[in-house]
């Protein structure tokens, strides 16, 4: 009888030891589907990102692409006006120093320094904007030669 009884008792140790390992194996394969479902997301996430950073560099990159283009364009038409507005000014001062027979330098300078007064908001200086004074010919009390007489 103790034979029998040490042979249930090694049959049940040995249903017990299957069963704690049928536990611990699914425990196991539980948590080891946790991690590869929390790590298939963390890849979808990282994808994700990735398109997202991708998508966004590109359109950055375009962005600067057209503002480059532009700028490029802006000093383009810039410098074509400004060479327009050269060569008109030019033919201008060519006129000018024809008509009066001024040579072409003095012209422009007296136009430069016209020029660098305005800029500089000294417009006392620009004959168009100096006060009129409201003398007249017939007024000889401030002329010099009355004064002589």
């Amino acid at each position: 009888m103790p034979f029998v009884m040490y042979e249930n008792g090694l049959e049940m140790l040995g249903r017990m030891i299957e069963s704690s390992c049928v536990l611990s194996l699914s425990m196991v394969d539980a948590m080891t589907k946790a991690n590869l479902e929390n790590i298939e997301r963390a890849v979808d996430a990282t994808q994700k990102a990735e398109s997202l950073v991708n998508t966004s560099r590109v359109a950055a990159t375009a962005v600067v692409e057209q503002a480059t283009s532009a700028a490029n364009t802006a000093i383009a038409e810039g410098q074509e006006t400004a060479a327009a507005i050269d060569s008109a000014a030019s033919k201008k001062l060519e006129e000018a120093a024809a008509k009066t027979d001024t040579p072409k330098s003095d012209l422009q300078d007296a136009a430069e320094s016209r020029t660098a007064a305005r800029s500089s908001g000294n417009a006392a200086s620009s004959p168009r904007s100096a006060p009129r004074t409201g003398a007249t010919k017939s007024s000889t009390s401030d002329s010099p030669a009355a004064s002589k007489s």
